[in-house]
C-alpha cells in the first residue's frame, strides 16, 4: 500500500517532520529545568500553562479544521510552534520576564501546537484511504511515528539538557520551520466523517 499510494508516502514524511512539534513541550520542560536550576522548585506552574494550552486548543483547532481544513491545521500547528521557539529565544536572550513567566507562555504555545497534529492526520487519512484501509494506515503510521519519536525524543532531550545555551532553541526553531515548509505540501482536503 505504501509503495502504490503516493499520498501515504507524503503523509508519513509529514508526520515524521512534525515529530519535533509534538515533542516540543517535553523539550521546553527539560530546557526550563536545566536553565532555571535545582533551586527553582517543582514544575506545578508549568503544568498549569500546559493545561491552559491544551484547553485553548479545543476551540481553536475546531475552528481551524472547519475553516482551513487539513493544511490549515498543519500550517497553524507549525506556525504556533515557530512562535513558541522565537518567544523562548527572546526570553532566554534578553530575560524580559523572570523564571516561570519566561517559560510558561512558551510551554502553553507548544502544547497548543502539538495538539493539532494527530487530528489533522486523521482527517488526511480518512479523506484519502478507503474505510477498510484507513485503520491499517493509521496503525502503520503510529508505528512509524513511534520510531521517529524514539530517535527524535532522545536527540531533543540531549539538546535540551544544554540549557541555558541558545543553540538548542535554534535547533528546535529550524526543525519547526521545516515543519512549516512541509505543511505547504499537505492537501487542503478534509474528512467526510
Amino acid at each position: 500500500y505504501l509503495r502504490t499510494h503516493r499520498w501515504m508516502q507524503r503523509f508519513l514524511a509529514t508526520q515524521l517532520v512534525f515529530v519535533p512539534v509534538t515533542l516540543s513541550p517535553m523539550f521546553y520542560a527539560i530546557y526550563a529545568a536545566e536553565s532555571l536550576g535545582t533551586g527553582f522548585g517543582d514544575m506545578d506552574d508549568f503544568l498549569v500553562f500546559f493545561g491552559i494550552g491544551l484547553l485553548a486548543g479545543i476551540p481553536l483547532w475546531r475552528l481551524a479544521r472547519t475553516l482551513l481544513g487539513v493544511r490549515g491545521m498543519y500550517a497553524g500547528s507549525a506556525g504556533v510552534g515557530v512562535a513558541a521557539a522565537i518567544l523562548c529565544i527572546v526570553s532566554q536572550r534578553w530575560h524580559p520576564l523572570p523564571g516561570v513567566w519566561g517559560f510558561g507562555p512558551v510551554l502553553l504555545l507548544s502544547a497548543l501546537a502539538g495538539q493539532a497534529v494527530w487530528t489533522a492526520a486523521y482527517d488526511w487519512v480518512f479523506g484519502h484511504a478507503s474505510p477498510e484501509h484507513a485503520v491499517v494506515v493509521i496503525i502503520y503510521s503510529k508505528i512509524m511515528f513511534s520510531l521517529g519519536v524514539i530517535v527524535a525524543g532522545f536527540a531533543l532531550s540531549v539538546a535540551a539538557e544544554h540549557g541555558p545555551a541558545l543553540w538548542p532553541l535554534g535547533l528546535l526553531l529550524a526543525l519547526t520551520a521545516l515543519a512549516c515548509l512541509a505543511a505547504t505540501r499537505v492537501p487542503r482536503t478534509t474528512a467526510t466523517i
